[in-house]
């Protein structure tokens, strides 16, 4: 196994004229034992390396000491005066690190000094070793705790050099004091970011592609959960919430009631993301399903009882059946233009509604909806087009129902009054069943 050694130089390298403990630089050296060694010098750094050898010499000693074998190369940086900023680090450690990177193999390491140079550079090897901290170890040293004697020597050549060496206390008995940092991976903490951001915006596939390349397998299930359940895929979300024990699904129990509070909930989503134009695409499904159960709840009508299957199995107004109850026939006949015995709409429902039903407040919702389904929806679903709050209000404002038009969030909300007509008594807090669900997956990404 090969070590690579990347280390800056800072004031107490080679060897502290203070308390004459060696730095960083030689600490990690004698502990780490690399094969390789790379400095990098900054202007100030490199003239005193030029004036007196100090880095290469005390380098050189303690590898004969300590019988290392190990290439030393110099990285020069002569021009390099701004020790402080973070911005001239970043690329240029960004560019080296990487090159030492391109030189391991599948079990060497890469040993970063985090304890030598200015705090720009600290910083910046600390943030390129979570970026990507495969095979690479940040390695710290602590003060000795003993022996901070104060002096003033000042190294004037090499002479001094080879005396400040011989001070060297840790050639006596070096007690090892680097540590290794060890927290977490900055790019795992913004994958999981990433992940929140997504779930709150109820995007649980693009959640799902970032949590796949995690082991957190519970995480997984849970975005599958959330992913499956916007597309109504109801079984599949049973077997999901199963797996990671969510119980916070409403009307679990009431397959009918769920299928219809579901997918109202996945046409909030849509008008929450604005997502309009498949918000009012949408619409037909609960449209024609609220008018068919109002009806059946109102006016104790089941649309069913008059109608039969065609041969591609389309239920179809039946002529026969329609005889059996002369009063709808005659509502029918009368009131829908050149009405046919063909495929029941939600366009002759609400006539039903409006001449049998006698809540003036049910028949207002209704027509609201219906407006929007002939008005809005056709265009949506047949045109090429964009579709705005704008756009939606410009289509219904002089349909009778709205003097300024119908936005989308008015839409939701008549849906949502309808719902109660229809025997269909939601507890408040079901609405917020996504948001509820999202902070159970919030506490698994960051448990």
């Amino acid at each position: 196994m090969k070590k690579i050694l990347f280390s800056p130089l800072g004031g107490t390298d080679p060897i502290s004229e203070t308390n004459y403990y060696e730095g960083a630089m030689l600490h990690i050296v004698r502990h780490y034992k690399p094969n390789e060694i790379y400095l990098y010098l900054s202007k100030e750094i490199l003239e005193k390396e030029k004036n007196d050898n100090r880095y290469t010499y005390c380098l050189k000693k303690l590898l004969e000491t300590e019988d290392i074998k190990a290439n030393v190369s110099l990285i020069e940086r002569g021009d390099l005066e701004d020790v402080h900023d973070f911005n001239i680090f970043y690329d240029d450690f960004y560019s080296i690190i990487s090159n030492l990177k391109n030189k391991l193999s599948k079990d060497d390491e890469l040993i970063l000094n985090v304890s030598s140079g200015s705090p720009a550079m600290k910083s910046c090897l600390y943030i390129l070793k979570e970026l990507d901290g495969k095979n690479i170890r940040a390695v710290q040293v602590a003060t000795p705790e003993k022996g901070m004697n104060e002096h003033n020597h000042k190294i004037k050549g090499n002479e001094d050099i080879e005396l400040l060496w011989e001070l060297n206390k840790d050639n006596i008995e070096s007690k090892n004091r680097c540590s290794e940092v060890k927290y977490t991976n900055l790019v795992e903490l913004k994958k999981k970011e990433f992940i929140k951001k997504h779930i709150m915006n109820y995007d649980y596939s693009a959640a799902l592609d970032i949590a796949k390349t995690g082991n957190n397998k519970k995480l997984q299930t849970f975005l599958k959960l959330g992913q499956r359940r916007l597309l109504l895929d109801l079984e599949a979300v049973d077997k999901y919430a199963r797996e990671v024990n969510f119980k916070k699904l409403p009307y679990s129990n009431e397959k009918e009631k769920r299928k219809i509070f579901e997918y109202v909930l996945s046409l909030e989503i849509k008008c929450k993301k604005r997502y309009l134009g498949d918000f009012i695409r949408a619409l037909s499904p609960i449209i024609f399903k609220i008018f068919s159960l109002v009806l059946n709840k109102n006016c104790n009508i089941n649309y069913l009882a008059y109608c039969e299957k065609n041969s591609k199995g389309i239920y179809v107004w039946s002529e026969e059946k329609l005889k059996n109850n002369p009063n709808i026939l005659h509502v029918l006949t009368d009131s829908v233009p050149a009405f046919r015995y063909a495929e029941v709409y939600s366009s002759t429902l609400i006539i039903l509604i409006e001449k049998l039903c006698n809540n003036h407040e049910i028949i207002d919702l209704v027509k609201k909806l219906r407006i929007v389904e002939s008005r809005v929806r056709n265009i949506a679903a047949h045109e090429i087009t964009y579709i705005t709050d704008e756009r939606i209000r410009a289509l219904t404002v002089d349909s009778g129902v709205s003097p300024n038009g119908i936005a989308s969030n008015e839409i939701m909300e008549t849906i949502k009054r309808l719902l109660k007509y229809i025997a269909m008594n939601i507890d408040g807090k079901f609405w917020d069943s996504y948001d509820i669900m999202n902070m159970e997956i919030e506490k698994v990404i960051f448990k």
